[in-house]
């Protein structure tokens, strides 16, 4: 087996091998790492895989991030992506991910997971000692799914009455709906402050969210109007085979208009024009958890039908634990200070 790190001079044999992969996401694609980049997000990255009799078995993008006490982590967003796995190509992979860490200085790993559960590769991460597992990472565990192989009259019918009943509600009070651009960021950002302060989560940088629009160009940012007040609005991905509800806001007034149901509706439905196989909500609460951070937003998503998915088991892999020990004693201080 080979261990490769891709330039821009060979990535066509990269993007070939993703788009053979079931489960690809936007994530893994190389537009994904600019991005990151650019926007400040991540430090830098690289795009790597696995070779064996000369075809990428197993491959993925890297992300390196910069903590404010100088640590530098990895992070594989939705993972990596492989054909099979067993123990002789995860163990490949962890020793050439550890000689990468120690050359890039990454103190550890965290990888999360867009591919559904899989109790063979659960099998092979659950017992090495360097793993901590069923960490908290920005891709959930569980998301709702929603395929888009049938007519769209078939998938109101399949959701919950009362899903249906916001949309037709939402579409009779006059709401405009907009395609809006980086020029409209600004505006959108004042929304999802609004929306942050009242639901508790924290926002990127206004630049993040103009870099995203300005570098993927399967993005959508969709702005829902009532006398042309901004009332609701959602940057949205159709990567693929994959329509995504990345962010969403609204207004504290309005409410009784029901417009995020109107602008789901509206994404779905250019999610099936644009032929993606599936809508996926970007994250539902664990079923098994009572105080899932996303408690919250699960009972509005699952009003839209679909299925429920559990995802691979999101994990960090430690590659110093001595300067593990010195980031988590330096967090615990941080957050002593800010509390």
């Amino acid at each position: 087996m080979e261990w490769i790190i891709f330039n821009n001079e060979n990535l066509n044999e990269y993007e070939k091998f993703i788009d053979s992969c079931p489960y690809t996401g936007i994530w893994h694609d190389p537009l994904w790492l600019e991005f990151q980049t650019r926007s400040g997000k991540a430090f830098c990255g690289n795009i790597f895989a696995i070779k064996a009799n000369d075809q990428i078995i197993l491959s993925g993008i890297i992300l390196i991030y910069k903590t404010s006490f100088n640590f530098r982590y990895g992070y594989i967003q939705s993972g990596f992506l492989y054909k099979n796995i067993n123990n002789s190509i995860y163990d490949f992979f962890i020793k050439n991910l550890n000689a990468y860490a120690k050359k890039n200085r990454l103190i550890f790993t965290q990888i999360d997971s867009i591919i559904p559960f899989d109790e063979n590769f659960n099998d092979l991460i659950k017992n090495k000692t360097s793993h901590k597992l069923n960490i908290s990472l920005p891709i959930p565990t569980h998301t709702n799914i929603i395929d888009l192989d049938k007519p769209l009259d078939d998938l109101l019918k399949e959701m919950k009455p009362k899903g249906r009943y916001n949309i037709k509600l939402a579409e009779k009070k006059g709401i405009i709906i907009k395609t809006g651009n980086s020029a409209n960021i600004e505006e959108f950002y004042n929304l999802l402050k609004i929306t942050g302060n009242r639901d508790g989560f924290s926002l990127n940088s206004i630049n993040y969210y103009k870099n995203m629009i300005k570098i993927l160009p399967f993005t959508r940012l969709l702005l829902l109007y009532k006398d042309d007040i901004l009332i609701a609005g959602g940057i949205f991905l159709f990567y693929n085979k994959q329509g995504l509800y990345y962010y969403g806001a609204s207004s504290n007034e309005y409410r009784n208009l029901m417009a995020p149901y109107l602008m789901q509706w509206e994404a779905i439905r250019i999610a099936k024009k644009m032929n993606c196989k599936y809508y996926d909500f970007m994250g539902i609460a664990d079923p098994d958890k009572k105080l899932d951070r996303l408690s919250g937003v699960t009972d509005f998503k699952l009003k839209f039908g679909g299925r429920i998915v559990k995802f691979n088991t999101s994990y960090r892999i430690t590659h110093n634990k001595i300067m593990q020990f010195s980031y988590d004693t330096a967090k615990k201080i941080l957050s002593r200070k800010t509390d």
